[in-house]
């Protein structure tokens, strides 16, 4: 074990990839349910028990959840759960993304559908829903996502904190290049 973690070691050459390091060596001694659990955690910007166990395909249990939930990077996110802190979740993000594009689509198409059935009066499970649209490729996910952008934008008080809630994860995810052409331009 010591020789792997000294390869692993020198194999660190810029300080993500130390983050990355010490991230798995968090979960190294955890259940694989629980370090496969982590991994689509990241795919919603917050998830509580029933979110997250839409998109797994093996349900947690409500005391494997808990240890999820006490997880040093795992954070309260007030009024919806959980969420994976901000520095980790883009570590993960950007790795599941490289290694499998259409992996990542199909636990955002689940995200999406989970959303759909939410109250899609509330502009952060609207928001949600059509980010997810957006990941997974939906074929009206740009129409969806512009229409709801140019509704909130011509809202009699003009929505900005509705429109910013829309767009703030659009950016992120363009940043990582999760988008590209009209959805990226909007």
């Amino acid at each position: 074990m010591n020789k792997d973690i000294s390869r692993n070691l020198q194999s660190v050459t810029t300080p993500e990839d130390g983050q990355w390091l010490a991230f798995q060596f968090s979960l190294e001694n955890k259940p694989s349910s629980l370090r496969d659990s982590v991994y689509k955690a990241v795919i919603p910007h917050w998830f509580d028990y029933t979110f997250l166990n839409a998109i797994l395909d093996c349900p947690l249990n409500e005391t494997d959840f808990k240890t999820l939930t006490e997880l040093p990077f795992v954070e309260v996110f007030p009024g919806r759960g959980y969420n994976i802190h901000k520095l980790i979740r883009n570590l993960i993000l950007e790795k599941i993304w490289l290694k499998d594009k259409n992996q990542y689509r199909k636990y955002s198409l689940k995200a999406a559908k989970y959303c759909s059935h939410q109250n899609q009066l509330d502009p952060a499970w609207k928001s949600e829903n059509l980010y997810h649209s957006l990941i997974a490729g939906n074929k009206d996910a740009v129409k969806n996502f512009s229409s709801q952008a140019l509704n909130w934008y011509n809202a009699p008080n003009f929505a900005y904190d509705k429109l910013e809630m829309l767009n703030r994860p659009v950016l992120d995810a363009v940043k990582f290049g999760l988008f590209q052409g009209v959805a990226a331009a909007w």
